[in-house]
């Protein structure tokens, strides 16, 4: 049984582990004097039990028999019988009451039952003690406080620490704790249920222990170990037994009483100290001083106007530089906040009290964080620096009870992989921490400050530190699209260290009105945003892309690209971000025209027919040699200057080409990254060449002459050109001036020969006595096309016919008669007439009848001779057809004949050619005209043997019968 009750006892007496922070010093002694008072409770008990328990409280032996009879006399009683007797007076309520009712209050059932009442004493001790806790709300509420507020913080530890490194998730577990701590704080603030409950309990503690030493004494002290005597009657028998007896273990219990006893004196002092320690007056409680005191401080920096920056402190709420302070620091309207807070400060210490207050009361919390400046905190890729003011605790130099001893700067990362802690000193405004991980992985930096030995609660951000930015960014335009007009830029790179999420890649004009974007007035540098949000000109590419294709771009303008590596939240330094400006490539010029002769050429151009080129500077011009790519001419022509080039000298019959590209510039100096030794230059896009092959026309033939003319036929000689590569040949072209004749001919004469020397067939009749212009030009072939040099050009005129059908006149009459030339532009006949060796005469006829108006004379040319034949005299005659082209002369062959005069009056007339007659109409007598032009000239040539200047001596014109 003694073993149950101290089961039973020890279980009333423990406390739950989170009950046991809430207790001071006096509490902690005030439990053990429990323990104690139960512990001699028990002992008594124990006592009892053990040695009362089967033989009864009392010892007795047989005294004396009266009124025996037989059987029962004091032989036998005091013999064999006499163990019954003793155990029989032992339970024996009246021996109880005779024995144990000694001195002067005569209270048997105290005495008897000793040990029992102590244990209720110390019972109901405790019972006050657990008050709080017997009451279920109470005891929630306080069970609630301690694991939401105080349990983390005390061990060392907030949970939303652990929190922080979800990478962003939401956590319901962190907002309910949230809402628990402002629950539950928030309760305890406006409450004075655990103070009051604190102080009742106390002073009700002294008074029932009061009473409980007044009693023991009364009633303990009294009592006497005295022997007795005890009176047994026998209910069927006259006979009595006197039995001897006293108390069994009458000194244990005394001496167990007497404990006790003192045992409550002292428990009476400590709930007496409790009771006191409680008095705010007093001001034994650590953490109400503390804030009590620091309130004073604080009043008398208000007092001063200093600057305090605490507008709010207990809303968390600070504006630094006004000194008005809207509530007192940690102000509630209970006591029960700042009282469970001085328990933990007796139980757990003073400096593990303030950590735990940081994390409760925001205006405390406020009072001992450093203020971040985060306008300099400066990241890297493996680096972070954090710069800090000090905690306005440490700016109040009217209160030494608390003081800033050092800071603690932290930092963890989200993958556990990281965590270093700096301690630093008081007057430490910054930290640096190296050997980070840019990118994904997510940091938390808290720096705390260390106040009486205990870390408070610190400020806390969250960050990550920017990516590693891509390497070795290769920008250039290579290509255009003739389709749309527009250029591409190929943009590749290598990955960054580190991990990210993807790439930010920006192309942005430059020089131009749309550079800058509207969407981007007030967002800061162009290219340093860092928001999550994709801009207008952004492009996101994936983490695994390595090149790019930018498409839709100006040709000919500077365009500035920029490549970042980016997380979900930030994206690489702007300073460390590669960037280039390139020039995309331009479109060639346009419109190109060649001019070519035997020596030079002429190239012009017009500018590219497409929008932009704002970067354009000049054209390149080259000229080489297709055989063996010689350079022959480079030139550069400003956008400014002509748009054409000349080239002199050529070579004829040489194959050359020639190359335009359009040029586009920087104005600023570049270097090229990808070589270190590179020097500074300026940067520069080209396009495409644009190649017209041509071939210096060859040079045209020289010395164009007339070899010999007939009516139907030309033959022309020439020079051929000197400085031909290959064998020439020749284009021959007939042209005839009279537009009737050419008409005729249906089309130019246009002949090839590979030789110098040509004769040309012309139309018969119709082209007699007609000038010809006649071209020859110099053909050469050059990679399977010919090429034509320019035409020398000469006119010559192929002879008339002759006249046809001379008549021989009568004697009397000597009157000539013959038909015309049948060369449509004959007007004019040369009649010459020789006698032996004399000098020939030469007579001018001009028949001026067209021949198509000849209806009466059929074609027929009379020309009478005003001289007399001689008898006997052989007579030459030969008569020519003339015409005139440009001052000279032309003869057709002549008519000739023969003629004699005789007696017989016969004249034989010899035809050389017999004449086709095509017109046999006859005609009146042709009107001549007959004299001498002493100076007629006549077309000539270096092979023409026709006979020199004409000299007529006598003109004759023909009679108008």
């Amino acid at each position: 049984m003694a073993s149950t009750l101290e089961a039973a006892a020890k279980g009333l007496l423990s406390d739950p582990a989170w009950n046991r922070v809430f207790k001071n010093t006096y509490d902690a002694i005030e439990e053990q004097l429990n323990k104690i008072l139960v512990a001699v409770a028990a002992v008594g008990l124990a006592v009892r039990f053990l040695s009362n328990l089967a033989s009864g409280d009392l010892l007795c032996i047989v005294n004396a028999v009266t009124n025996a009879t037989e059987g029962l006399d004091m032989s036998r009683l005091a013999g064999p019988a006499h163990a019954s007797l003793a155990a029989y007076a032992s339970q024996d309520p009246t021996c109880h009451d005779q024995i144990f009712n000694r001195g002067s209050m005569h209270l048997t059932g105290f005495m008897k039952y000793g040990p029992v009442f102590l244990i209720l004493q110390a019972i109901t001790l405790i019972a006050i003690e657990k008050i709080a806790i017997l009451y279920p709300r109470m005891s929630q509420k306080l069970e609630r406080f301690y694991k939401s507020v105080v349990e983390e913080a005390l061990l060392g530890k907030d949970p939303d620490v652990a929190e922080d490194f979800s990478a962003g998730q939401f956590s319901t577990d962190k907002i309910l704790r949230e809402r628990q701590r402002q629950e539950i704080c928030g309760a305890l603030r406006g409450s004075n249920m655990y103070y009051n409950i604190y102080m009742v309990k106390n002073v009700l503690e002294v008074l029932m222990a009061v009473l409980f030493i007044t009693v023991n004494i009364l009633i303990g002290v009294d009592s006497q170990d005295e022997t007795g005597i005890c009176k047994i009657h026998f209910l069927d028998k006259p006979t009595v037994v006197s039995m001897q007896c006293r108390q069994k273990r009458y000194d244990v219990f005394i001496y167990l009483h007497y404990i006790f006893t003192a045992t409550l004196t002292v428990h009476v002092l400590v709930n007496i100290c409790s009771v006191v320690w409680g008095l705010p007056v007093i001001g034994l409680r650590r953490i109400s001083g503390l804030i009590k005191d620091l309130r004073q401080a604080i009043s008398i920096k208000k007092a001063s106007k200093t600057k305090l920056g605490i507008n709010d402190l207990e809303a968390g709420e600070s504006k630094d530089g006004d000194n008005y302070i809207k509530s007192p620091l940690l102000e509630f309207g209970g006591e029960d906040f700042l009282f469970l807070f001085d328990l933990i400060a007796q139980s757990c210490g003073k400096s593990a009290t303030l950590r735990v207050l940081s994390y409760t009361a925001p205006s405390f919390e406020k009072l001992c964080q450093p203020i971040i400046l985060h306008d300099k905190i400066r990241k890297t890729e493996d680096t972070f620096k954090i710069e800090w003011k000090p905690a306005k605790l440490q700016n109040i130099l009217h209160y030494d009870k608390l003081e800033i001893e050092e800071y603690i700067a932290t930092i963890f990362s989200s993958d556990n992989a990281f965590h270093e802690s700096k301690t630093l000193g008081k007057n430490c405004r910054s930290a640096e921490f190296k050997n980070l991980k840019g990118g994904t992985t997510k940091y938390m930096v808290t720096i705390s400050a260390m106040v009486g030995n205990a870390k408070m609660k610190g400020v806390t951000i969250k960050t990550f530190l920017p990516p590693s930015p891509p390497q070795k960014l290769v920008c250039s335009s290579p290509e255009i699209s003739q389709d749309t007009k527009h250029a591409k830029a190929k943009i590749s790179w290598t990955p960054p260290k580190g991990e990210f999420e993807k790439y930010s890649l920006r192309i942005t004009q430059l020089g131009s009105r749309h550079s800058i974007l509207p969407s981007m007035v007030g967002h800061g540098n162009f290219f340093s945003q860092t928001s999550e949000e994709k801009l207008p000109d952004e492009i996101w590419l994936h983490k695994e892309s390595q090149e790019h294709t930018a498409e839709n771009l100006v040709p000919g303008e500077r365009y500035k690209v920029e490549l970042r590596s980016v997380t979900d939240l930030q994206k690489c330094l702007d300073e460390k971000a590669p960037k280039e400006t390139i020039i995309t490539k331009p479109f060639p010029p346009s419109n190109i025209q060649l001019t070519v002769t035997s020596d030079g050429a002429s190239v012009s151009w017009s500018k590219p027919d497409c929008e932009g080129h704002s970067a354009l500077v000049g054209y390149k011009v080259t000229l080489k040699t297709k055989s063996d790519g010689k350079m022959v001419k480079e030139e550069f022509k400003p956008k400014a200057g002509s748009k054409s080039v000349d080239f002199e000298n050529l070579e004829s019959t040489t194959e050359y080409i020639v190359a335009l590209a359009t040029l586009c510039r920087g104005n600023d100096l570049t270097i090229d990254r990808r070589n270190k030794s590179s020097s500074p230059q300026y940067l520069e896009a080209q396009s495409d060449l644009v190649e017209e092959t041509f071939v210096a026309l060859p040079r045209p033939p020289t010395n164009l002459t007339l070899e010999s003319s007939q009516a139907t036929s030309l033959k022309v000689k020439w020079d051929p050109p000197t400085d031909c590569n290959t064998k020439p040949s020749y284009n021959i072209t007939v042209h005839a001036l009279n537009s009737e004749v050419q008409a005729k001919m249906s089309e130019e004469i246009i002949k090839e020969t590979e030789t110098n020397i040509f004769t040309l067939k012309l139309p018969e009749i119709v082209g007699t006595g007609e000038p010809y212009e006649i071209s020859v030009e110099t053909v050469i072939q050059v990679s399977g096309k010919l090429y034509q040099s320019s035409p020398i050009k000469k006119v010559f005129v192929t002879k008339p016919l002759p006249p046809e059908k001379l008549v021989v006149p009568p004697a009397d009459d000597q009157e000539f008669v013959w038909k015309r030339s049948m060369s449509p532009s004959v007007n004019k006949y040369k009649f010459k007439i020789k006698k032996d060796d004399d000098k020939a005469t030469d007579f001018w006829i001009h028949d001026d009848i067209e021949q198509k108006y000849d209806v009466y004379h059929q074609n027929e040319v009379k020309f009478k001779l005003h001289f007399e034949f001689l008898e006997g005299v052989e007579y030459k005659i030969n008569i020519y057809s003339l015409i005139e082209h440009e001052g000279n002369w032309i003869e057709s062959e002549p008519l000739h004949g023969k003629v004699t005069k005789e007696d017989n009056d016969s004249l034989e007339v010899n035809s050389n050619e017999e004449r086709k007659t095509v017109i046999t109409l006859s005609r009146n007598t042709t009107n001549i005209k007959m004299g001498r032009k002493p100076s007629i000239k006549r077309k000539t040539s270096r092979q023409n043997t026709q006979n020199d200047d004409f000299v007529g001596s006598r003109l004759s014109n023909s009679s108008k019968s």
